[in-house]
């Protein structure tokens, strides 16, 4: 079970408590009119449909989260997919989960929800939907279905029709070259933690400075470990490293405009034998990007 859910006695009283404290409302969340774009009004019912799913499952905690994502969506508050450290995804299952994440928040970060809304609300819900039943791990048939279908959506999300040819347009002049962007910043951790503080924490602060004055259009966070510990502990680490600085870069950008990838000991600043500590490589590397 999730952290999300409720330890709740499954009995007539205790529904009945749950939809008096207003956990199973998304009867009237769907009903709500929506503030927001196209591709939030297909996010708060793809969200809703979620939500009954769960009630009928009886999985109360459920129910309620993606209750509260629908209901975010009609009111027009902007959010990406879950993150991965929100979930107890089994460890030979975080590969492809991070890697689907990744993929679904590039075609977002490209234009997805403007140019096609409907299919990547589909694939934003439906890739919580697989994250969700992963981590209860128990209905593989749910699991496949969550998954298939979050693949189809990204199928269409992904398209691309090859370009109407276009007349080649009259010489210009050369446009000026934009500025280099600042940095990489490289933000680097104690021995097995995911806290900043001290000069990391200064890294930060000069991050967040170059996001305000040159309002990039987009942050990459890279998350690394060293390779003192077991790699999928290491993977797990690195993801709660950039987890970390996301809600520091939160401060200046949406969500949505923030790219992750965790390589946990792979790709190492300073190649070392395994269990060796170093501190070069427990590192979160933020970058800015104009696309």
């Amino acid at each position: 079970m999730t952290r999300l859910k409720q330890v709740l006695i499954l009995g007539g009283s205790a529904i009945a408590l749950s939809a008096c404290s207003g956990l199973l409302d998304y009867d009237k969340v769907a009903k709500l009119p929506s503030k927001g774009t196209v591709f939030q009004s297909y996010l708060q019912k793809e969200y809703v449909q979620l939500a009954e799913s769960e009630y009928l499952e009886t999985d109360l905690g459920d129910t309620e989260f993606f209750t509260g994502r629908a209901k975010m969506a009609a009111n027009a508050q902007a959010f990406g997919p879950q993150n991965m450290v929100d979930r107890n995804i089994p460890k030979d299952k975080v590969g492809d989960l991070s890697a689907s994440r990744a993929r679904l928040m590039r075609a977002l970060e490209a234009g997805g929800s403007k140019r096609l809304p409907q299919p990547a609300a589909r694939a934003q819900a439906m890739f919580d939907c697989w994250m969700q039943e992963q981590e209860e791990n128990f209905q593989p048939k749910d699991i496949a279905r969550c998954r298939a279908s979050f693949e189809a959506a990204m199928k269409q999300l992904e398209f691309r029709r090859a370009p109407v040819a276009q007349p080649k347009p009259a010489p210009k002049m050369m446009a000026k070259a934009m500025p280099k962007l600042p940095g990489p910043f490289t933000v680097y951790f104690n021995h097995d933690s995911s806290n900043v503080g001290g000069a990391a924490l200064s890294v930060v602060r000069d991050a967040l400075m170059a996001i305000n004055r040159h309002k990039p259009k987009s942050v990459q966070l890279k998350g690394y470990t060293d390779r003192s510990g077991e790699g999928d502990y290491n993977l797990q680490l690195s993801m709660k490293r950039i987890d970390t600085i996301d809600k520091f870069m939160r401060l200046a950008l949406p969500a949505n405009r923030i790219i992750q990838a965790a390589y946990g000991e792979d790709r190492p600043a300073m190649k070392t034998a395994d269990g060796v500590k170093e501190g070069k490589n427990r590192r979160v590397i933020i970058s800015l990007k104009r696309k």
